[in-house]
């Protein structure tokens, strides 16, 4: 790779800051602007200014790029020599910023595994030159013979590894390509109101669940599960969702459907809905209702689950609008590319009649 990427802020685990960026494919970093005669040190500050200071730091460090100036080779960040100390070293930092309790499962999940991997080929106090291609080849295939898991731990040791190694291990990372699992169609409610009908009978919090899903096309087990009366606007016409509460990463203002309003009884801002306190149920309530529905349902068909109410949500929004960016505005996707992604997996007719070809 040549030329050079934009610099970026970074924050060590012990909360100093720092700008890297890579020149040449060589990576480099940064926690003061001497060498570029830049007056800005992030860590020689206090509180808001420390990340102001970092700002600064990061924009004068992209101004001297633009201009042409390169680092002295000898001042190149510092490479941890074994692979093991990398791994350890990583997993703490990607651990310390990992706001998502299934991310960091799965973190913790890929980290034991590879773990074992380098223990028990004898590759921990190895240097880290040597986790190349091959090697990272045979960690996935030594750890699982399932394909859709090696593709996972293939891109969560990569997100965890990469700020620590060198270049050619990021493009070993990059040359392995996993085959392609096959696509999963998503079996859409037919009758929803049927079904939803027999999940009120069972439970009244799994039944105002799956009309969020369904009717506002929330996400069941984090955005649903969280949801505080101060997140309905006065009139409960709409829910609105900072970017740090969804996967997506994005505001969301979605509207609520006049089926769903009697359902709504508002108490304090800060009370959760479904519990009436400031505390939300576990991370696995749904999860275990919809197991318990699973067992009684005589209406629910194999391949649905709870997920289905926004799976089916989406489908109708499609039909209705055939617009790809309001889809993706009320189901939070990050880009355009996650929706169609999304919609390749549901039983969405790409074409009617009048499109397909005549005599």
């Amino acid at each position: 790779m040549k030329g050079f990427s934009l610099p970026k802020i970074g924050i060590k685990t012990n909360g100093q800051f720092f700008v890297h960026f890579k020149v040449d494919g060589e990576r480099f970093r940064f926690s003061n602007g001497k060498v570029i005669d830049s007056p800005h040190s992030p860590n020689r500050v206090e509180g808001e200014q420390r990340q102001l200071s970092a700002e600064l730091l990061r924009s004068d460090f992209t101004s001297a790029l633009g201009r042409g100036w390169k680092p002295e080779r000898t001042i190149r960040i510092d490479k941890v020599k074994t692979i093991g100390e990398t791994l350890e070293i990583a997993l703490k930092e990607k651990l310390s910023v990992a706001d998502s309790r299934v991310y960091r499962r799965d973190i913790k999940w890929t980290a034991n595994h590879f773990r074992d991997y380098i223990k028990t080929h004898k590759k921990t106090n190895k240097p880290i030159t040597s986790l190349d291609a091959k090697v990272l080849l045979d960690f996935l295939q030594f750890s699982s013979e399932s394909n859709s898991t090696r593709k996972l731990f293939k891109r969560v040791l990569q997100a965890i590894l990469t700020p620590h190694l060198p270049s050619s291990t990021v493009d070993a990372f990059r040359s392995i390509k996993l085959p392609k699992s096959k696509s999963k169609l998503h079996k859409p409610i037919k009758d929803v109101q049927a079904l939803l009908s027999e999940v009120e009978a069972f439970n009244p919090h799994l039944h105002l669940c799956c009309l969020l899903a369904y009717g506002c096309l929330l996400r069941p087990h984090r955005e649903i599960r969280e949801l505080t009366w101060n997140d309905f606007a006065d009139d409960l016409s709409f829910i609105s969702l900072s970017g740090s509460r969804n996967k997506g990463k994005r505001n969301r203002i979605v509207p609520i459907p006049a089926f769903v309003l009697p359902y709504l009884k508002p108490s304090h801002p800060s009370h959760n809905i479904f519990t009436g306190t400031e505390n939300a149920f576990n991370p696995d309530y749904f999860k275990t209702l919809w197991g318990k529905f699973k067992k009684k349902s005589v209406l629910l068909q194999r391949e649905q689950t709870l997920y289905s109410f926004r799976h089916t949500g989406a489908i109708n929004v499609f039909k209705k609008t055939g617009s790809l960016q309001k889809l993706q505005s009320v189901m939070g996707h990050s880009n355009l590319q996650v929706t169609l992604t999304y919609l390749r997996g549901l039983e969405v007719p790409q074409l009617s009649v009048d499109d397909m070809p005549e005599l």
